[in-house]
């Protein structure tokens, strides 16, 4: 009941961020369109457009990868860890679970320390904090790491028994 709970709560945070994601890349899309036809038939473009854009791919890059490895979609080389027994399956996981989780401390790391260098720091176009360059950062590898606890504990939980 409650592990069905939490696991129905996340599947509709992963919808909602694809929706956002999806919202994302479609103002991109938008967003560079009318620069380009600016720059080509007006021979000027939107002095925000670029900064806006580049924004936005930051955050869509790195919110995707969150959703890639919340489906196992991620860029992975399973064959030796599939051809590996149950046990020595089992730590070879943990191990890269583990690799995986100091990574992400790694980046959390220096996303804070970023976002410390940058905080008085402003963009050119927007005058935005430069913060909002580095927060998705400190952000995707908080999820990341939840994912990959998840991950952890689907290895070593008990299997149900099988039925028939």
């Amino acid at each position: 009941p409650v592990h069905e709970q939490l696991a129905a709560s996340a599947n509709r945070l992963w919808k909602c961020l694809e929706f956002a994601l999806a919202a994302v890349l479609a103002a991109m899309f938008v967003i560079v369109l009318v620069n380009i036809i600016g720059r080509y038939f007006f021979r000027r473009g939107i002095i925000w457009a670029d900064e806006i854009a580049r924004l936005l791919f930051i955050w869509l890059s790195l919110f995707g990868a969150v959703i890639a490895l919340s489906r196992g979609q991620h860029l992975s080389f399973s064959l030796l860890v599939d051809s590996l027994p149950g046990v020595a399956k089992k730590f070879s996981s943990l191990f890269i679970n583990a690799v995986i989780l100091f990574c992400l401390w790694v980046m959390w790391n220096g996303s804070l320390r970023m976002l410390r260098v940058t905080a008085r720091d402003r963009t050119a176009a927007l005058h935005l904090p430069m913060n909002v360059m580095y927060i998705p950062v400190s952000i995707t590898a908080v999820l990341m790491a939840l994912i990959v606890f998840r991950n952890i504990y689907r290895v070593f939980r008990p299997f149900p028994p099988e039925k028939g």
